[in-house]
């Protein structure tokens, strides 16, 4: 067990299969210092950086070896962990990856190691161990032939993963129905290629835009290639109309390409850039102008007086004239209806204050007829008044029924 843990978890270099001729005489190799160091083997590093970076080189060098000799090889990717810094590398190279599970793919054979006569004490031991090392490596040859065959008749799919210490091939059967020749996994592989390239001018256009997007543009001189490019757009809202004038034909407005509308903005004259930038103008102006009563339609009424001063003129006077004479009769109507109004609130007022004059004199009426009656009863029966404030100060307790008079 001590054995076990010291191999696989010490910077043993008998455990690293890169060539090892600088690491004997390395500062690092615990053989060159260590005084008690057993003295077999190749001794255990102390710089683990360069030791990563040896192993990682190894493992790179070997991988590319294994896609080189073998085209139709994938490489097995981690889909749940971290890849190890070799097989970053070599994905960074371009080299396809799948996410493939190794517990579903079969093992390539491994060659055999070749006893050696230092390993035994005995030379028949050693005479067995070769023995058994021929028959073993005669079985590899066999099978690793066999696999070969399989894998040139595309009966079978090759893979290998890189691991921490070795790069390790792996085979898996193809369905009958999946097996391609070689002009196929050409013509697939081709394809691929294609789109990589697309997808490369895709990612590009779009790190390019965020870029731009982005940072703030240095303040230059405007190129002449600015200005080319500024002219292939105007010539997007070029007037078929206009096409004459810098060369082209009217059909042409159904197979003007961005090649031809390049070449076209690079040999303009000053006289078609003007055609050019007027109809860019034009095509701003007159785009979603709903009124010439904002800015941008301030605009568009100077840019079509400046060009077409008489037309621009009759246009401007006979919606005036016809608009115009609409608002006279609407005028007429407001002022009819204000005149209205003003009628109806003098009537309301004028009907408020006639109420209010005959209640004042109802009210009077109603106080002196009040009077006059007291005055009238008091006059025809005076006794019974009298008894009617006698009996105002009687108690009510004490108070009879008493009959009053009635005046005759």
């Amino acid at each position: 067990m001590e054995g076990r843990i010291r191999n696989c978890y010490t910077n043993n270099l008998d455990n690293y299969h890169f060539d090892k001729t600088k690491c004997l005489k390395c500062a690092h190799n615990s053989t060159n210092f260590d005084l008690f160091a057993d003295g077999s083997g190749c001794g255990k590093c102390t710089n683990k950086k360069c030791l990563s970076d040896k192993q990682t080189a190894y493992l790179v060098e070997q991988a590319q070896a294994v896609a080189l000799a073998d085209p139709k090889l994938v490489f097995v990717g981690e889909q749940y962990s971290q890849d190890n810094e070799a097989t970053q590398i070599i994905k960074k190279g371009g080299y396809e990856f799948k996410n493939v599970q190794t517990y579903s793919l079969t093992s390539y054979p491994t060659a055999p190691t070749a006893p050696q006569a230092t390993d035994y004490k005995k030379p028949e031991d050693f005479d067995k161990a070769q023995q058994q090392y021929g028959k073993e490596h005669e079985k590899y040859t066999k099978r690793t032939a066999q696999l070969d065959e399989l894998k040139e008749q595309g009966k079978i799919r090759v893979y290998a993963k890189i691991d921490n210490s070795n790069v390790k091939l792996f085979y898996k059967e193809v369905a009958t129905k999946d097996t391609k020749t070689n002009a196929q996994l050409i013509a697939d592989l081709t394809a691929k290629r294609e789109r990589n390239s697309e997808i490369a001018n895709e990612k590009t256009a779009e790190d390019l835009r965020e870029v731009l997007r982005k940072e703030q543009i240095p303040q230059s001189a405007f190129t002449a290639d600015e200005e080319t490019a500024m002219y292939f757009f105007m010539l997007s809202a070029l007037r078929r109309h206009n096409y004459k004038a810098i060369g082209l034909k009217e059909n042409d407005y159904y197979g003007l390409s961005d090649e031809r509308k390049l070449k076209i903005a690079q040999s303009l004259t000053e006289e078609q850039k003007t055609v050019v930038r007027r109809d860019y103008l034009y095509s701003h102006l007159t785009n979603g102008t709903n009124t010439v009563s904002n800015t941008k339609g301030g605009m568009m009424l100077a840019f079509s007086k400046q060009h077409l001063p008489e037309k621009t003129e009759a246009v401007v006077t006979a919606r005036q004239e016809e608009y115009g004479k609409k608002n006279a009769r609407l005028d007429e109507r407001i002022a009819g209806l204000k005149e209205a109004e003003k009628r109806a609130k003098a009537d309301v007022k004028g009907k408020k204050s006639a109420k209010i004059a005959e209640k004042a004199v109802k009210d009077g009426a109603d106080t002196t007829a009040t009077k006059s009656d007291a005055t009238t009863l008091k006059e025809a029966n005076p006794t019974a008044v009298a008894d009617s404030k006698a009996l105002a100060v009687i108690p009510k307790s004490q108070q009879t029924t008493a009959t009053v008079p009635q005046a005759v």
